[in-house]
């Protein structure tokens, strides 16, 4: 698998909301130091190798932005998420978001943004199986 080069903003990482952080950084944020690599991999199915964090947008293939849009407006920062969107479109660069929820919140339009829609539905007797979903391509 390609190694992707990814610039997001850890410092807007809320731990007491970490249900509302994009499932793709999961597996890298708060897991604290003792976390391996090969519990990555088990756990979530990505492993450090997949994916690069750059500080620099303009090197970086695409930004995600942490937070679902559900945080962002629960929390009243939708400027700030607005702002980083915003940032990668001078950048060039795409930006991977979602919403949560049954019910979503308003998202405003970028050309730049793209929004996954994940409904919470969690089945505790399949939880082991969940595994982080290789999706990406050439084309983000």
């Amino acid at each position: 698998m390609k190694l992707y080069k990814v610039f997001t903003a850890p410092v807007q990482y809320d731990p007491k909301s970490r249900g509302q952080l994009i499932d793709i950084l999961k597996p890298f944020f708060g897991k604290g130091g003792g976390f391996t690599d090969a519990q990555r991999i088990a756990q979530y199915g990505l492993s450090e190798h997949d994916i690069q964090f750059t500080a620099d947008l303009y090197t970086a293939d695409f930004a995600i932005l942490p937070m679902s849009w559900n945080y962002y407006h629960q929390y009243e920062k939708r400027a700030l998420a607005n702002e980083f969107v915003q940032k990668a479109a001078r950048a060039g660069k795409k930006v991977l978001s979602w919403t949560s929820g049954d019910f979503g919140v308003r998202i405003p339009h970028f050309d730049n943004l793209i929004v996954l829609r994940v409904p919470v539905v969690i089945v505790p007797c399949f939880r082991p199986t969940i595994r982080a979903c290789r999706f990406f391509s050439t084309t983000l």
